[in-house]
Parts: structure tokens; C-alpha cells; sequence
């Protein structure tokens, strides 16, 4: 639903820039959405873990398995999102899982360097 509103995926626009760039596989599927969850915007990290439990399936765990994955989000807020995604693909046989974001938010505690 989020995506027909958007009308792309910024997150999969990057992924698929990086694998034609460093010759990796590009699975823009591998990963799906379960169930709809509320927006994590505005949610406590607690929140949004609980909001992301089982929110996750492997679409084909063969294309993982004893792979080293690496998981693509546009924005790092607080982890939760590829914190979940990244331990449904561990679950899933994956030997390892790297994330790489283009951006990643700041606390107000946290000063910028």
C-alpha cells in the first residue's frame, strides 16, 4: 500500500543501482511483507519492534542460504526494521547479513560530528 502511494521504492532504486554497479545479485523480492504494520513514524523503539514482530517472510530461502546478504534501506531510524529483516534472513539460513543505508537519523542526545 505504501509503495502504490509512493509510487517507487527508494530503498530498491538503490539496491538495484548497486548491484548493476558492483556486479552482486539484485532479489528485490527475497524479502516480503507479511501483514500491513502501522508506520514506525512517531513510535518508541519498543514501539516499533513490537509493531514489526512476524511482520517478515522469506520468499525463497534457497537464493540465502549460507549467503552473505546485504539488506538495503534508504533510512536508519532506529534499527528496528533491519533489525527485524535481518534476523528473519539469519532464520532463514543466511550466514551472514550486511545493511547498508544511505541515511541514518540522529537522537537530539546525539551530537553530529
Amino acid at each position: 500500500m505504501r509503495l502504490f502511494k509512493r509510487k517507487y521504492n527508494q530503498a530498491a532504486l538503490l539496491a538495484k543501482e548497486l548491484g548493476k554497479l558492483s556486479n552482486l545479485s539484485y532479489t528485490p523480492f527475497a524479502i516480503k511483507r507479511l501483514r500491513h504494520t502501522a508506520p514506525q513514524a512517531g513510535l518508541s523503539l519498543k514501539q516499533r519492534e513490537k509493531n514489526l514482530k512476524k511482520a517478515f517472510k522469506i520468499s525463497n530461502k534457497e537464493i540465502i542460504e549460507n549467503k552473505i546478504v546485504i539488506l538495503v534501506d534508504d533510512v536508519v531510524t532506529t534499527g528496528a526494521t533491519v533489525r527485524s529483516c535481518s534476523q528473519e534472513i539469519l532464520n532463514s539460513g543466511a550466514r551472514e547479513v550486511r545493511v547498508l543505508s544511505l541515511a541514518r537519523t540522529v537522537n537530539d542526545c546525539e551530537a553530529i560530528t
